[in-house]
């Protein structure tokens, strides 16, 4: 991207080595008919690519994220090979998610251990969409072992882009702005203005409610070198809060 904007790179370190913007609030815990099982963590949903979902506010977010599990309540993952028959449920949910309507965490919470299988699917799922739709909604679940999931996968470049881009955008429905989460906001400014605009708009996606971000996107949206992808991707992350 450094060739259609030559003051991007001058944004993006004075952005990057900036101080991250936190609060000391946290965020609230799922009640009702609708908490999830013992281990696992609910959050509002963030609409990506202009979807009609709810969204985090991180600015009113703020925290650390959710500590995980006890160690009596941690469950042995299952590794590479055969779909475990008890994640059929979440396979098919997966299966019939569309860009225009993206299932939320309550439609995962109907299924056993619904964050363990996002995590099999993101990391050994056989079908592209399936894993893609699985990282995104790992988002959803703002807990360690999550995040350490989509970064994993984010970063690796002998992943298909197209599920790179699946855990740019479940990192952006994280608190991107605490201090425990800058060395995955460095690499998804770095990104933004990477050369690869599949996973360049896929993490200006992620900067949505981002503080520190807003200039950046700024920059985005009035260069008329920005390509028209990345355009659109910030005018999405600048957008408002969908509830």
């Amino acid at each position: 991207m450094k060739s259609y904007s030559p003051t991007v790179p001058a944004l993006l370190l004075t952005l990057m080595l900036g101080p991250a913007c936190s609060s000391s609030t946290t965020a609230p815990s799922a009640t009702s008919a609708d908490a999830p099982e013992p281990g696992e963590e609910q959050i509002v949903e963030q609409g990506i690519e202009g979807e009609p979902a709810a969204q985090i506010d991180r600015e009113a977010k703020g925290g650390e994220p959710p500590a995980p599990a006890a160690a009596a309540e941690k469950r042995t993952e299952p590794g590479a090979g055969a779909m475990p028959e008890k994640f059929t449920g979440i396979y098919t949910v997966l299966k019939a998610a569309t860009a225009g309507k993206e299932p939320g965490n309550m439609a995962y919470n109907q299924h056993p251990e619904p964050t363990v299988a996002l995590r099999w699917f993101g990391r050994y799922g056989e079908e592209a969409q399936v894993r893609v739709f699985a990282l995104r909604a790992l988002g959803l679940y703002p807990i360690p072992e999550n995040v350490a999931v989509l970064e994993a996968v984010a970063m690796d470049d002998k992943e298909p882009v197209e599920v790179r881009a699946g855990a740019l955008r479940g990192l952006g429905r994280n608190d991107l702005e605490q201090t425990a989460m800058s060395k995955i906001k460095e690499f998804i400014f770095a990104t933004a203005a990477g050369d690869d605009l599949v996973l360049a708009a896929a993490a200006t996606d992620a900067m949505h409610g981002m503080p520190t971000a807003r200039p950046l996107l700024l920059e985005f949206t009035t260069n008329p070198k920005t390509p028209a992808v990345l355009k659109a991707a910030a005018e999405r992350a600048l957008g408002p809060q969908v509830e």
